[in-house]
């Protein structure tokens, strides 16, 4: 339980102003939401909506999420030996969408968070991944709103609703 805390509570690491570089670079993340197609993108979408509302951290928790991801999922997937089935957990986060039926509308919902690259580690990284994960898989989008629900049913989920994840 312990773990899931700091997981929650993640702070990140501002560089040193010497190795930062002037001025310093953003990048904005932006990622689509499409409501109306998959079940799993309203789920995320109203996840990371909640907790920008309730708590005013939907940046701290995308990076978190997306952290988060990257190392109990992504890594540990490239680790395993060939012809090693993965653990249930691992196989869970990597599922395909499930279409949603076809509805009047197709609302898509965009969201887009600035990451100071140049200024804090943690963005950096995320930054990083995501490149690599569009480069090798195309799938940038599709990792940012498997991170969320992958961080909603091992972090937030397992914390509930008790005001200790934040």
């Amino acid at each position: 339980m312990e773990d899931l805390v700091q997981i929650a509570r993640r702070e990140f690491t501002e560089l040193p102003r010497q190795s930062r570089h002037s001025p310093a670079r953003t990048r904005n993340l932006q990622t689509r939401f499409y409501n109306d197609r998959y079940f799993e993108h309203q789920a995320a979408f109203e996840f990371l909506a909640n907790s920008k509302q309730t708590h005013g951290e939907g940046p701290k928790t995308l990076v978190r999420a997306l952290l988060h991801y990257r190392d109990t999922v992504v890594i540990p997937l490239a680790n395993l030996p060939r012809g090693t089935t993965p653990p249930e957990s691992i196989q869970r986060a990597q599922l395909d969408f499930a279409p949603k039926p076809p509805s009047a509308t197709d609302r898509t919902k965009a969201v887009s968070i600035r990451l100071h690259i140049d200024k804090i580690i943690e963005h950096r990284e995320v930054y990083e991944f995501l490149q690599r994960q569009q480069r090798l898989n195309g799938d940038g989008n599709k990792t940012v709103i498997k991170a969320l629900l992958h961080y909603k049913a091992t972090v937030a989920d397992a914390l509930g609703e008790d005001g200790v994840l934040f």
